[in-house]
This record gives structure tokens, sequence and C-alpha cells, in this order.
């Protein structure tokens, strides 16, 4: 019988919030699979612990665990210990767990659009998750001071917003008072910064350490991200395939190799003359409709740009500035409000339908949410085949064959072909995101943030191999990114968007050596300093307490 009056005591004599000890959690759909094996480790009052790893390691599996959650409603089989202030939780029964998950360990997710409601407002659903934990006569007014604690200027018009009005960051902060809402003792945040530029995510990383400050919050910090534990967390513990390999203090991880090495060489390209572009937009519009008592929302606004065949170009911003309204303008998911949209030369602005699913066989798209672009009920391999059978492309021998080529040119292992999304990890999911775009063997790749979930070594193997898959079919691809090392290593142009225009472009050397726009250089200026911080095991100023 668990003990559940016990306190823990950490090394300096304060109460342990949270101790896991030999934890080993298997899958609750295959009793041999083990998915993380004795793990342990502790986390003292404000205090931050980091878990890093490769994609599929175990670190959202952990995270679910502590959370009593698991794949497709079920709970992961764990056995071990969790302690949180004493409180043994591996045996709680569900209603027991509902207690703990939100009132006393809060959650920031990943992909905080799958979390929020989009048919609820901002205030109405934070209202909801303050009544799910405490009486609270006035939950609108506690729900408005939540807004302006995780930093909105204007709380109230916040609170009248659906999800889908907000950018990213935004989005994310709502996630964040969501998750602070019931004022937990510990906060698990899993990759809270991962699709966000680098500015924001710095605001967004501020921003919870100076909640966590105020409240004296431990947090377990998920990330892939080696540079941002390093400068955020007081320890980070190291998973690859389900087992700890070393847990240490945060300034004593170092970034990892590769990305201090020189890019990809481009060799000298010359454009094919009377060739028309893959893809050129003329004047794009893209407006979205008023919400209450809001005007529209011009997000793109009179955008030109060009991409060649055997060309990549980055197109970089701060979240929120248009990029990714662009890339389904440029694919028409959206329908722009304006302007032209040419795809090898044919003008598909104003395509039917089914002329449109034609014109998309030449194009290949990976969103920056896998989360949300995999349907939930449809095995690897079925998503991957999916545009070939809307193609009605080849035999279903042959789609099989074209499946395993895809799943391996995106290093995904063939295995985890037959597992839903729910089983697979956030890495393991844009992999599958990027098979089902090249399946087709598309001449045109757009690629919004595809490495946003993956750790560090994964996505320089898959920069590299883009790079690899450029050379080899002539691809011409858009990169959509915050991440000016991607941009160093795969663009040969780059085109930097600001509140729905393109203020700068040029090649990539001239850009990055000597931008002329300010936010061009804010945003280098921020992505240098993030990737200096303790890139090379520097040590830093010890924290205070």
């Amino acid at each position: 019988m668990p003990d559940l009056n016990h306190e823990d005591e950490g090394p300096s004599g304060t109460r342990t919030v949270l101790t896991v000890s030999d934890l080993t959690v298997g899958h609750p759909g295959d009793p041999g699979q083990t998915l993380v094996e004795g793990l342990s480790f502790e986390i003292e009052p404000g205090e931050t612990h980091g878990l890093i790893g490769p994609s599929g390691s175990g670190k959202t599996v952990t995270a679910l665990t502590l959370l009593g959650l698991g794949p497709g409603g079920t709970r992961f089989d764990a056995t071990g210990s969790i302690r949180l202030l004493g409180r043994e939780l591996i045996g709680l029964a569900p209603k027991q767990w509902r207690s703990v998950r939100g009132s006393q360990i809060g959650f920031v997710p990943q992909d905080p659009g799958t979390s929020l409601t989009p048919v609820r407002r901002v205030g109405d659903l934070l209202a909801e998750v303050i009544s799910a934990h405490a009486p609270a006569p006035d939950r609108r007014a506690r729900a408005i001071e939540l807004l302006g604690e995780v930093g909105f200027p204007d709380p109230e018009k916040v609170a009248h917003r659906f999800a889908h009005e907000l950018s990213g960051g935004q989005q994310q902060r709502v996630a964040i008072a969501a998750a602070i809402a019931a004022e937990p003792e510990l906060l698990v945040a899993d990759e809270p910064t991962s699709s966000l530029d680098v500015i924001t995510r710095d605001r967004i990383m501020d921003l919870l350490a100076s909640i966590q400050a105020r409240r004296s919050m431990a947090m377990l910090l998920i990330s892939h991200d080696r540079r941002e534990l390093a400068e955020r967390a007081d320890r980070v513990s190291e998973l690859r395939d389900g087992r700890l390999v070393r847990t240490i203090p945060g300034d004593r991880l170092t970034s990892a190799e590769g990305w201090s090495s020189p890019p990809t060489r481009r060799t000298e390209r010359t454009r094919e003359t009377g060739r028309a572009p893959r893809l050129r937009l003329t004047d794009l519009e893209m407006t979205f409709p008023a919400g209450r008592g809001s005007p529209p929302e011009r997000a793109v606004r009179g955008v030109d740009l060009e991409v060649h065949a055997d060309e990549a170009v980055g197109l970089v911003g701060v979240t929120g500035s248009g990029k990714s309204t662009l890339a389904l303008c440029a694919t028409r998911l959206a329908e722009p409000t304006g302007g032209r949209v040419e795809v090898e030369g044919q003008d598909i602005t104003h395509l039917p339908q089914r002329r449109i699913r034609e014109q998309r066989s030449t194009i290949g798209m990976v969103f920056q949410n896998p989360t949300s672009s995999l349907n939930p009920r449809r095995r690897a391999g079925a998503t991957i085949e999916a545009p070939l059978r809307a193609g009605r492309e080849g035999e279903k021998a042959d789609r099989r064959e074209r499946v395993l080529r895809a799943a391996r040119s995106a290093r995904l292992d063939p295995l985890l072909l037959d597992r839903m999304p729910s089983e697979l990890s956030g890495g393991q999911q844009q992999r599958v995101a990027l098979a089902r775009a090249l399946v087709t063997d598309p001449t045109l790749l757009i690629l919004d943030e595809p490495f946003t979930a993956l750790d560090e070594e994964i996505e320089l193997e898959l920069c590299d191999l883009l790079v690899e898959l450029r050379e080899e079919r002539g691809l011409a691809v858009l990169l959509i990114t915050h991440d000016m090392r991607l941009v160093a290593r795969m663009a040969d142009r780059v085109a930097v968007m600001s509140a729905g225009v393109i203020v700068e472009e040029g090649d990539t050397e001239t850009v990055l050596s000597r931008p002329r726009e300010e936010i061009t250089r804010q945003l280098i200026s921020a992505s240098r300093a993030h990737g200096s911080r303790n890139g090379g095991g520097e040590s830093r100023a010890p924290r205070s307490s």
C-alpha cells in the first residue's frame, strides 16, 4: 500500500516538490513495449529541472505519466514511484487524478492550439478552468487578472477573442494562464516555445521564469533545445531510448556539434532563362473578417515573391507576421482576397477545387504543428499514402513502395508506419508529415517551421537531407522559419516579413551580414544571442536562490 503521508525532503532540508523513483512506463496497448525504464529525478521548490533527449526518447511520455494521462484517453502502465509533496501518485483512481491534474500540477503543452477550445472565447475558456478547480464567485474577473499576469497589455480585449484570432505566442500565453489558474505546486512545460521565433521564445521563457519566481513554483521544462536548457534549467536529466543517461547542472549542457561547422556549401546556380518560377506570388493579399468590435485584419499585404527550380528561399519573421498565412494562400488551402498565385506558370488563384487538387500533387507541404495536421484516426502509413490515394496514383503495391521510400527519405523507421499519431513522439509525427509531403515527388516543397518538434541532432540531419534532396531533384523550396541557422544553412535567398509585408529581400549572405531593416537586425541579434548561450560550454553566472 503506497504511503500517502510521507513528505520527502531535499538535500537542503526543504520539502521536495516532486520525487520520481525507478519509474518504468509501458505502452497501454502493448504490454511488451517499455517506453521509459528506471527513471529517477527530483525537483525542489522554485527549481527548474530540464528533461532532454532525442525524439522518441520518452520525454513526453514522462510528462503525460506525471499527469496520469496517455494516448487515446488511456493511461500509461507505470510502475515505480511518483511522489508529489510526499503523496504517491501511482495507483490513484481516475477521480483522484482529476484532483491533482490542474490544481497541483499545471501543464503547458507543446502545441497550444490543440489545448484551446476553438469555439470558446478566451475569457470563457479560462473561467471554465478556474471553476473546475475551486469555487470562484467572480470567475470572469479572475480570468482577466490571469491574462494580465501573463503579459497581455489589454487583457479584457483578449478575453473576447477566440484562440484562432491570436498569434502562436499569444496562444501560448493563454495556455500558461490556464496552467497556473489553480496555482499549482509544479508546472510541466512540454516544449513550450518550440514553434515560436527567437524573440517571442525569450519573452515566453522570461514570463515563465517571473511567474515561477513569484510563486516559488517547481517546473519540469521539457525541450529539445540544449541552448535553452543550458540557460534556463538548474539541473538537466538526459534521456535516450527511454533510459536516463545522466543528470547534470544546466550550465554543463553544451549544444549539439555540427551547427558550429560551416553551412552546407551551395553551388552557384543560374536560373534557366524563359522558364517560369515554380512559385510566383504577385501583389498577394489576405484579409480576415472582423471579430466583434474589431476591424478586419490584413494578414498579408501586397506581397511579391518568386521561388525558382533548384532554389531555396527562406521566409523569416516574428510570430504573427503573416508567414504561415502566405503559405496557405500559395497552396490555395486559404482563399487569397487579392493578388495572383502561379505554380509552374499556371494561375491557380481562382481555379475550382477539383483542378486545385490536381495541381497540389506538384506541391509538398509540411505544416508547423504535426499534432493538428495529422488525422488522429489514421495510421502513419495511411497518412503518408493519403495524397497518392486522393490523386488516384498507382496500384496498391506501388503506393506501398512509394510510402516506404518517402519514409526512408524522412528518416522515419518503417516499423512506425502502423502506429497512430497518439503513439508517436512529436519528432516522429513531424517525420510522418515530411514523408507525406515527399510521397508525390513534388517539384515545389513548402516547409512551415518543419523542425520545431525535433532535437538538434535530428534537425541538423534532416536539414542537410533536404539540401541533398533539393540538389538531386532540382526542387524549389520555400522555407518558413524563425531559425536563422536554418536560413544560413539551407537558403539561397531570404525574405523578411513584418506585419504582413516583405520588408527586406536578397541573397542570404548579404542579408545576414548587412541587414537594412531594424526587424532583420533584431532577428539576427536574437538568434546569435540564443545560439551563443553556453553553446561552447562556457560558464555562466549562478542563479540567485
